[in-house]
């Protein structure tokens, strides 16, 4: 959920702060240039919601859950400050209490799905984090994000969206045509408030880890 836009002056924060990896992936360029935004379900403010189904037809139509992997932006304050976000004039930075995305490949050659950024679609993945996220040492201690990484395979079984986080939020209209997502077995769900707590050590195989430890796994951290 949008929490708000950032104040202007925060924008210069957004730099190349980290990233130097060139490498080239497990999945090919032919397979990313078949996905298509246009594809996919979509509802805006329920970015939970569209990744899960982003998942489950990329893995319908021949991906592996291993080379996916659901990515939770989220922090203790619940405001993660980003930039080329489309829920913000063009230019504006943007407040997110959480925000969610799908990571294709793993390291350095991994593409992101963000069905809210302007940049593309895919985008790779050195791109996306240099045009979303200013260094976590220039803003202030509220700001930087952390990221739940959350294997896809357990995220299609166990994601359980009561939806119960947007009511008195949004009006009925702006809620998803379809049903909510139930997990495949009641006593396994998740629902989404677990993943955004940093604290909650879940039993789905999902990993918290500071966005500096997380750059540093895929090799896109520069050493000082």
């Amino acid at each position: 959920m949008l929490v708000g836009a950032a104040t202007p002056q925060v924008q210069p924060l957004l730099r190349s702060w980290y990233v130097t990896a060139k490498a080239r992936g497990a999945i090919s360029e032919e397979s990313m240039q078949t996905i298509k935004r246009s594809t996919f379900r979509y509802t805006a403010a329920f970015c939970e919601e569209n990744i899960w189904w982003a998942a489950h037809d990329l893995a319908r139509n021949g991906y592996s859950c291993s080379d996916l992997q659901v990515l939770l932006f989220t922090n203790p304050s619940q405001q993660v400050l980003m930039f080329n976000q489309s829920v913000v004039p063009k230019g504006a930075p943007t407040l997110w209490d959480y925000h969610v995305v799908l990571q294709l490949g793993n390291g350095a050659s991994a593409q992101i799905l963000d069905f809210d950024t302007r940049l593309d679609f895919p985008v790779p993945l050195e791109k996306y984090v240099r045009e979303s996220f200013p260094s976590p040492n220039m803003v202030p201690d509220h700001y930087p994000a952390w990221v739940r990484v959350i294997p896809a395979r357990s995220y299609l079984q166990r994601f359980d969206s009561d939806r119960s986080h947007m009511r008195g939020v949004l009006p009925d209209k702006d809620f998803p045509k379809y049903p909510p997502i139930r997990a495949t077995a009641l006593t396994d769900a998740i629902q989404l408030s677990d993943y955004r707590d940093l604290q909650a050590d879940l039993s789905d195989g999902s990993r918290v880890l500071s966005l500096q430890n997380w750059l540093a796994e895929a090799g896109l951290l520069q050493s000082n």
